[in-house]
C-alpha cells in the first residue's frame, strides 16, 4: 500500500511528503547504516518473515564464515494504522541502499513499498527508505506475537 492511501505517494515529493507526516504529528526515521526496516502488512507477509529470518541468520553465518558472529537483533512495533508492524532488523554489516531495499523485500517486506523504494533510489533520492511512526509506537515482543488473532490491514 501507498504511505498515504488517499492519493497515490507518486503525486507527492519525497521532502513534501515527509514535511506533511512531520505536521501531523508523526515522527519520520531513516535507517541506521545496518538496518532494515520491514513493513508487514498480513499475516502471510509475517510467516514469510519469520521463514525468511532462519534462513538469513543461517546463511549469513555460512557466507559470512567468522565474519558475522552476531546474530541479527530485531525489534517490532505497530505501524502508524495500527494495522501492520514495523520490524527493525540489525544486521552486523554495513548496507548500500540497494542491498538494504532487496533484503526486506526478500524478508516479506510490502513489495509495493519496496518497489517505490527501489524506483526512489535508481532516481537518486538519497532517502529512498523511511518509516512514519507514531512519537510512541506500541512495542510488539515478536516471541509471543500471535499473527492468527491481530487485525491486518491487508487480508489474505
Amino acid at each position: 500500500m501507498f504511505e498515504d492511501e488517499s492519493r497515490p505517494y507518486v503525486e507527492l515529493s519525497r521532502e513534501h511528503y515527509v514535511q506533511e507526516q512531520l505536521a501531523l504529528g508523526y515522527e519520520v526515521h531513516e535507517p541506521k547504516s545496518n538496518e532494515l526496516f520491514l513493513d508487514i502488512d498480513s499475516e502471510d507477509a509475517f510467516n514469510h518473515f519469520l521463514q525468511g529470518m532462519e534462513s538469513f541468520k543461517s546463511y549469513m553465518h555460512a557466507v559470512g564464515g567468522l565474519k558475522f558472529i552476531k546474530d541479527p537483533t530485531v525489534t517490532a512495533c505497530l505501524s502508524k494504522s495500527n494495522r501492520g508492524l514495523h520490524i527493525r532488523v540489525l544486521v552486523p554489516f554495513e548496507l548500500d541502499h540497494s542491498t538494504r531495499i532487496a533484503l526486506q523485500c526478500a524478508l516479506g517486506s510490502d513489495r509495493i513499498r519496496e518497489l517505490l523504494s527501489a524506483l526512489r533510489h535508481v532516481s537518486e533520492d538519497t532517502k529512498p527508505t523511511l518509516f512514519v511512526e507514531t512519537f510512541d509506537p506500541t512495542i510488539i515482543n515478536l516471541a509471543i506475537f500471535n499473527p492468527k488473532g491481530f487485525d491486518w490491514k491487508v487480508k489474505p
